[in-house]
Order: structure tokens, then sequence, then C-alpha cells
């Protein structure tokens, strides 16, 4: 059984005036009894599904009665509401919103279908269906923020029924995880009949990958500025796979300078440093004179 809510606002009403209302059920039905009503909105409980006739006829102060008016009302059944669960996904970086549900046997849906409503970050979105797919799952595609979502069954006639809302959360970041296991060497080889120096550093790769991984070198002087040196500082990219990263550096050695030392920062995704000190010594190819 469902009710009707019926307001007349029009003509407003004066003193000694009222209306006179009786209705039935069509297409046959029989007419209920006159009652008296005024401009307030009045409600008939009790009523079945179906189309219903109402009858309006305004009373004037000296009783007199203006021509009837006529109007025809649809009362939709009241629907059942199944149950719903959401919660917020992710699969390979991208977001949604999974709606589950069982349909249960001898289901309905409702009559104008449904509409599934979310509120992200002040922003209303509507996605409408005509009928709950079979496979019970619903994904809605957003952004990882929590939302505020309503599943309303839609009954016609302007009428709709709310059978779900919930607050949805946004998940959580994973942790960041700094790289580990980090080596740094300074290498050499021969080139014709010189000697090229390598900075090689070696890591085990962050969670979420780092692939561009801030550098900073600096061959170390005692004596202060204005001695030539070699530096370096910038952002380098490098693969999410890669563990190793080999740079080609250029030390300057004093006439009679044997040995060096270079300052390392090493940061990653996640912001962790890691910083060396790495002595060596100067080594001689076929035309290098000591």
């Amino acid at each position: 059984m469902a009710d009707l809510t019926i307001n007349i606002p029009q003509p407003i009403l004066t003193t000694g005036q009222y209306f006179k209302v009786r209705y039935r059920a069509l297409p046959s039905g029989a007419w209920s009894g006159y009652t008296n009503r005024t401009n307030a909105p009045f409600t008939i409980t009790g009523l079945s599904a179906g189309d219903y006739e109402f009858k309006f006829i305004l009373v004037n102060a000296d009783a007199t009665e203006c021509p009837a008016t006529y109007r025809t009302y649809t009362i939709e059944e009241d629907y059942t509401c199944i149950s719903f669960n959401s919660e917020m996904k992710e699969v390979n970086g991208l977001y949604h919103i999974e709606i589950t549900y069982t349909i249960p046997g001898g289901h309905t849906d409702p009559s104008c279908g449904w509409e599934v409503v979310w509120i992200q970050n002040g922003k209303m979105n509507t996605v409408p269906f005509s009928n709950l797919p079979g496979s019970g799952i619903i994904k809605i595609p957003c952004q990882n923020l929590s939302a505020v979502l309503y599943i309303k069954a839609k009954m016609c006639s302007g009428k709709v029924k709310d059978c779900h809302s919930a607050d949805v959360s946004a998940i959580p970041d994973p942790p960041c995880i700094n790289m580990s296991n980090i080596q740094m060497i300074i290498t050499h080889k021969q080139v014709g009949n010189s000697c090229e120096y390598y900075l090689e550093i070696t890591f085990s790769q962050s969670a979420p990958a780092t692939t561009q991984p801030h550098l900073f070198y600096e061959q170390w002087r005692q004596s202060g500025l204005g001695v030539p040196h070699d530096k370096f500082s910038g952002v380098i990219t490098i693969a999410p796979t890669a563990t190793k990263i080999v740079r080609k550096i250029n030390p300057h050695f004093f006439e009679g300078e044997e040995c060096t030392e270079y300052r390392v920062n090493f940061t990653d995704v996640c912001g962790g440093v890691s910083s060396q000190r790495i002595n060596f010594c100067r080594e001689y190819c076929f035309d290098e004179t000591p």
C-alpha cells in the first residue's frame, strides 16, 4: 500500500471558501465521499498501485460551486530494496568504486531503473542503469578521494527511493620503501691510450620504483675555492628496473697528486638520501707519465 500527498495551490482561498474533493480507482471504481480541503497539503493513505481520478470543486462562501476539475494520479508499488556493499578499489594504478550485491530470486528492477550518484571533492556525478547488471558488480571509475555514494531506485512519477548510501573511504597510499643496499665506487678503464673514470652506484630499487633520482657529487679540495674540481648536481633518468648507475666523471689531478676524494649524495623517490665519501688514486694508462 502507498500514500499520495496532494497540494492545491491555486486559487488561494478567501474567507468562507473551500474545496470539495473525492476520488476513485480507474477505470471503473466507485467514488469516495467528498472531503473538504484547503490550500494546505493533504495525504490519502492506503492506496493500492494503479491510476486514480480525483475530482476537485471550489465552493464559494455563498455555497455556490464552480465547475469541477479532474486530475489523474498514478500510484506506483513501493519498491523493496536489495542490499548493496561499496568500497574503493585500485587496479594497476586506476581507482574505482566497486558496488556489489546479490540479486534474489524473483527480483524485479524498479519501473524507471536505477541511478548511482557519487560526490567527490564537491562534484556530483550520476550514472543511470535501466537494470542492475546480472554480474552483481558495478564499477565506477573515480579518483582516489573519499566519496559519498547513493544508489536510488526510480519508480517513475518523480518518486525515488534511496536503497544505499555510504561514505566510501579513499585507499591510503602504500608506504614508500627506500632504496637499499646502496654501494658507491669509482672505477676506471682504458680508452685509447688514456684512462677514464666512472662513478658506479648499485642498489636495490625502491617501492615505488625511483626513475628520477637526484644525484650530487663533487671532487673535494681542502684548499677551497678557485681550485679545479669536478662537480654535478641534478636529476637523472633511470629505468624502473634499474639496479645500477654508471656515470663518467672527470677528476682533476694536480701535478704530483696521486689521490683525491669525491663526496656523493643520492636521493630516491621516497626522499631517502645516501651519502658517501669515496677516496681513490690516480691510474696510469699507456701514454700517461707519473
